[in-house]
C-alpha cells in the first residue's frame, strides 16, 4: 500500500509542485559533495545516500550524515569509481589541500585503484574513514601527454595523493603500490598485520618513488615480497620498524637507496636470504641484542651462533675491505648480491662499495648466488678455504678479476662465473674436480686459459662451458674427458690452442666449436690418434692437427694373475707413479724394463710413449682366508671363524644351532656339518639355521607408562600357540594400541597371538576421550572430548592445524581451536610436527 501510495504522489507532482519531495535517485548537493540517494530505511522517510562526485575545492570534509528538507541521509557508501573530483587540465592541475573522511563513520569502503588515474589532480592530505577494512590507493602516473608517462616521475612528482592517514583501527588490508605520488603515509591507528598482497604484480608500498616518511602500527609481523621495491627516498629515520616484525620476506628494500642503515627488531626470526638485494648505498645492519635468531657484527648481519654470515652490505661504514670472521664456516645464499635495480635511473654512485674480500680457512659451505652481481673483484685466500662445491650462480655477474680454487673443491655449478666481464683467470691449486655445470664459464671476455689437464676425474665438457669467450686463447682439457656437449666453445673467436689428450676421437656435434678459426687454431691430441683426428666428424675441419705436449704410458700385465695402475698421458719429463697389484695365490716378479727391481712399485720419468709389463707367477706359500659367518647368532653358531689354508688344502667347518634350532645348509648349498672344504681361493661361508619343530618361544607384555594402565599374558609357549594378551586402563585412562618389537601396530583388545618367535608387546593408553601428546621440553597437546583442542607449555610459538589429508584448518599463533570431527590431526609448533588424535 505504502509504495502504491508513493507511485500516485509522483504521477500528481506537477500539481503538488510546490512541495519538496525527495526520492530514491535523486541527488543532493552538501559542501561541494554530490550524493544520491540509494535506499529508504523506514517509514519516516530517512534515507542512506551514497558519494556521487565531488567538486574541487580546497577543503572537502565528509560527513557521517547530512540533513535535507528536514531529513537526515547517512553517508555510507559511493555510486561509482570516480567519487574524487576529476581534472583533465595538466597544465594548471586541480589542488585540495585535504579531503577529510574521518567522520564518516558510516563508510566501509572505498572505491577501486583507478577513481583518480590519470587526472590532474593534487591532494595535499588525504585522510581514510575510520571503519575501513580494506584501502587501495588510487593510480598515479605522470601526464599523459608524454609518450612515456614514467619518465619523468622519478625527477618530477605525479598528479595524487602526497600525505595519507588512517583515522581508525579497523584498516587490516592496504595497498600503497599504485599510489606514486605518496610522501607520507601513517597508519600507526590501524589493525594492519602484514604488508603483503594476493596479487603477484605489485607488493604493498612497491615503485612508490617520492615516499619519505611511513609510520606502522605495532601489530604488523609481516614484510612481504617487495614490500618497499623501489622507495628511492627512504632513509633510515623514514619509518619505524615495529617491535612485533617477525618476518621480512624477498626484495623487500631492494633499490631503496638512501637507506644506509637498516635495524631489525628483537622479534624477526625469518629473513629471506633476498631481503635487500641490488641495494649499492647500505652501510650498515643493525639487530636489537635481545634477537634470538640473528646478530650484527661491525655492521654485517650473521646468524646469532656466528657460523653463518647472512648479508653484507654493498658498503661498509668502516672500510671497503671484508674480512670474514675466523669462526664463519657457512655463507649464505645471496649473501652479497645484486639481482637488478628496478628503476635504474638516476642511481646514485656509491664510493665506499666493498671490492675485498679476505675468505677464512675455515670456511666450508658458500650458498647459490652468494656474489651474483657483487661488486667484489678480489676473493682473497679463498684457495685456502675448505670448500668442495661452487654452486648455481655463485660469482656470475660479478666484478670478480681472477680467482684460486680449493683443494677440496670437487664441483662448479652451472653458471657459476657466468657473465663475469673482468675475470681473467682460474686456477686449480691441486684441486681435482668431478663435474663443472652448463655455462659455468661463459661469456666471460677477458678470460684467456682455461687449463683443465689436471682434472682427471672430469668426464663431460658441459653445454656453453666458455660460450662467447671472445678473449679465450688457450684450452686444456683432461685425458678423462669421454664427451663434450653442444656449444662448449661457441663463440671462442680468439682461440689459437685446445690440447685434447683422447685417443680416440669423442663424437661431437658441429656447433661446439662454432666461430672457432679451425684454419689457424691448433688442435694438440695424442701423436698416434693423428691419422684418427684427420677423419673423424667435425675434427677434421682443423687444419692444424698435431702431437700433444705429452706421451703416452701402457701399463700392462697378465689380468688373471694381477692388475696395473699408472696407465695414461703425461708431460715429457713428468715423474708418473705406477704400481702392480697381484691377485690372491700370485706374487709380483719384476718389471719388464729393468731386470733388477722387484718393488711393485716405482716412479717413471718418460721421454716417449711408452709399454711397461708387470710380471707374477704362481705363488705356493700363498695362503687364502677362509671367512665363516653365522646367519643369525641368536640361531645358532660356527666353531671356526677366521682360518688360513693353502692351495687345495682342506678345511672342516662345523655349525652348533642353539636350543629350539637345527643346522639347515652352508651359502653354497652343501647340507653336510660338518663341512670340508677344498680351498683355492679366498672363501666365504655362511651357516644357516631353522627352527626345530617343537621350539619354544617367550612373548614379553609391558605397557607404555604403568600409571595409565597394566598388561597380561605374556610367557613362554611352544611355537604355534594361539594365546591372548589383554590391557587393562587405570581410572581416567584409556587403551589406545598395540605394538610389536618390530613396530606393527594392533587395536584390538583382546589381542590374540600366534606364537613364531620371541617377541614383545607394549599396551600404550591416553588421557580417557582424548587425544594427548606430551612432547619432551614440557609442550603438551590434548584434545577434550567435545574437540576443543590445547596447548601448554608453548606460548607465542608459531602453530598450524591440518587435516590427515593435508587440508590446513589454521596457522598463527598459539591459541585454542575446535576441530570439526574426530579422528587425526597434524599440529606444527615452531617447525616441530606433532600427531594427535580426538577419539
Amino acid at each position: 500500500m505504502r509504495h502504491f501510495l508513493f507511485t500516485i504522489i509522483l504521477l500528481l507532482s506537477p500539481i503538488f509542485s510546490f512541495l519538496a519531495f525527495s526520492a530514491v535517485g535523486d541527488t543532493i548537493v552538501h559542501e561541494g559533495v554530490h550524493y544520491v540517494i540509494i535506499e529508504e530505511t523506514d517509514s519516516t522517510e530517512s534515507y542512506e545516500v551514497a558519494i556521487d562526485h565531488m567538486e574541487v575545492r580546497p577543503y572537502i570534509s565528509i560527513p557521517a550524515s547530512i540533513s535535507h528538507n528536514g531529513t537526515n541521509y547517512n553517508v555510507t557508501s559511493h555510486t561509482g569509481t570516480f567519487v574524487l573530483p576529476v581534472s583533465l587540465d595538466y597544465d594548471n592541475p586541480a589542488h585540495i589541500t585535504k579531503i577529510d573522511f574521518s567522520n564518516a563513520i558510516h563508510l566501509t569502503e572505498l572505491p577501486s585503484v583507478t577513481y583518480v588515474a590519470f587526472t590532474a589532480l593534487r591532494i595535499d592530505t588525504f585522510i581514510l574513514p575510520p571503519n575501513i577494512e580494506e584501502y587501495e590507493a588510487p593510480m598515479c602516473m605522470g601526464d599523459p601527454r608524454d609518450p612515456d608517462p614514467t619518465s619523468s616521475i622519478f625527477m618530477k612528482r605525479p598528479f595524487g595523493i602526497t600525505r595519507l592517514f588512517a583515522s581508525g583501527n579497523k584498516l587490516r588490508h592496504v595497498n600503497f603500490a599504485r599510489g606514486k605520488s605518496l610522501v607520507e603515509v601513517d597508519i600507526s591507528s590501524s589493525s594492519v598485520d602484514s604488508l603483503t598482497l594476493d596479487s603477484t604484480l605489485w607488493s604493498a608500498f612497491q615503485e612508490c618513488f617520492w615516499l619519505e616518511k611511513v609510520r606502522f602500527n605495532e601489530s604488523i609481523t609481516y614484510f612481504g615480497p617487495g614490500a618497499f621495491l623501489n622507495c628511492f627516498r627512504l632513509d633510515a629515520g623514514s619509518f619505524n620498524m615495529p617491535d612485533s616484525l617477525s618476518s621480512i620476506d624477498c626484495y623487500c628494500f631492494n633499490a631503496a637507496w638512501q637507506l644506509d642503515t637498516l635495524r631489525l627488531p628483537a622479534k624477526v626470526r625469518h629473513l629471506d636470504h633476498r631481503f635487500i638485494t641490488s641495494h649499492t648505498l647500505l652501510e650498515c645492519i643493525e639487530v636489537d641484542t635481545t634477537n634470538r635468531w640473528f646478530k650484527s657484527i661491525d655492521g654485517v648481519l650473521y646468524t646469532k651462533s656466528g657460523l653463518t654470515v647472512f648479508k653484507v652490505p654493498f658498503s661498509l661504514n668502516h672500510g671497503d675491505t671484508l674480512f670474514f670472521r675466523e669462526e664463519v664456516d657457512s655463507i649464505a645464499p645471496y649473501l652479497h648480491t645484486n639481482v637488478g635495480n628496478g628503476y635504474n635511473t638516476n642511481m646514485p654512485e656509491n664510493p665506499n662499495e666493498i671490492h675485498d674480500f679476505v675468505f677464512n680457512s675455515g670456511l666450508r659451505h658458500i650458498g647459490d648466488y652468494a656474489f651474483y652481481g657483487s661488486s667484489i673483484r678480489n676473493a682473497h685466500n679463498f684457495g685456502n678455504t675448505r670448500i668442495s662445491a661452487i654452486p648455481y650462480c655463485c660469482f656470475s655477474v660479478s666484478d670478480l678479476g681472477g680467482i684460486e680454487f680449493p683443494i677440496e673443491l670437487s664441483s662448479i655449478a652451472s653458471v657459476a662465473f657466468a657473465n663475469c666481464s673482468l675475470l681473467d683467470s682460474v686456477r686449480f691449486l691441486g684441486s681435482v674436480v668431478s663435474t663443472i655445470g652448463a655455462g659455468a664459464f661463459a661469456r666471460c671476455p677477458s678470460l684467456e686459459t682455461l687449463d683443465l689437464s689436471a682434472q682427471t676425474r672430469l668426464k663431460t665438457i658441459s653445454t656453453s662451458l666458455c660460450e662467447g669467450d671472445s678473449s679465450l686463447r688457450t684450452v686444456r682439457l683432461p685425458k678423462s674427458i669421454d664427451s663434450i656437449a653442444p656449444w662448449a666453445f661457441y663463440g671462442c673467436t680468439s682461440l689459437s690452442e685446445i690440447e685434447v689428450p683422447v685417443f680416440d676421437p669423442i663424437e661431437i656435434d658441429p656447433n661446439v666449436f662454432e666461430g672457432v678459426d679451425k684454419s689457424n687454431c691448433r688442435l694438440l691430441v695424442p701423436r698416434n690418434s693423428i691419422a684418427q683426428y684427420k677423419v673423424a666428424p667435425v675434427w677434421k675441419e682443423f687444419l692444424n692437427i698435431e702431437a700433444g705436449h705429452s706421451y703416452q704410458l701402457t701399463v700392462e700385465c697378465d689380468s688373471s694373475m694381477g692388475e696395473t695402475y699408472g696407465s695414461g698421458l703425461y708431460s715429457p719429463n713428468e715423474d708418473v707413479f705406477i704400481s702392480a697389484s697381484p691377485k690372491p695365490g700370485y706374487r709380483f716378479t719384476g718389471w719388464s724394463d729393468l731386470q733388477e727391481e722387484t718393488l711393485p712399485y716405482r716412479t717413471v720419468r718418460l721421454t716417449s710413449d711408452s709399454v711397461i709389463t708387470a710380471e707374477f707367477e704362481f705363488d705356493p706359500d700363498y695362503e687364502y682366508w677362509v671367512i665363516v659367518y653365522s646367519e643369525n647368532s641368536a640361531k645358532g653358531k660356527v666353531l671356526q671363524t677366521a682360518v688360513h689354508a693353502k692351495y687345495n688344502e682342506t678345511v672342516t667347518l662345523t655349525a652348533e644351532p642353539a636350543n629350539g634350532y637345527v643346522f639347515s645348509h652352508w651359502s653354497d648349498g652343501a647340507q653336510d656339518n660338518p663341512y670340508t672344504v677344498t680351498i683355492t681361493q679366498d672363501t666365504t661361508l655362511t651357516a644357516y639355521f631353522k627352527e626345530h619343530e617343537s621350539a619354544f618361544h617367550t612373548v614379553n607384555v609391558s605397557v607404555s607408562d604403568a600409571s595409565m594402565g597394566t598388561a597380561e599374558g605374556g610367557g613362554t609357549f611352544e611355537a604355534g600357540t594361539v594365546i591372548e594378551l589383554t590391557a587393562s586402563a587405570n581410572d581416567g585412562y584409556a587403551f589406545v594400541e598395540w605394538r610389536d618389537n618390530a613396530d606393527n601396530v594392533y587395536t584390538s583388545n583382546p589381542l590374540s597371538v600366534t606364537v613364531v618367535s620371541d617377541s614383545t608387546f607394549t599396551a600404550y593408553f591416553q588421557l580417557d576421550g582424548t587425544g594427548l601428546e606430551s612432547v619432551t621440553d614440557g609442550i603438551v597437546i590434548e584434545v577434550s572430548p567435545d574437540g576443543l583442542l590445547t596447548v601448554s607449555g608453548c606460548e607465542g610459538c608459531l602453530m598450524s592445524v591440518y587435516t590427515v589429508t593435508g587440508v590446513m584448518l589454521y596457522s598463527g599463533e598459539t591459541k585454542r581451536c575446535t576441530l570439526p570431527s574426530r579422528g587425526v590431526y597434524i599440529v606444527r609448533l615452531d617447525g616441530k610436527t606433532h600427531k594427535v588424535v580426538w577419539r
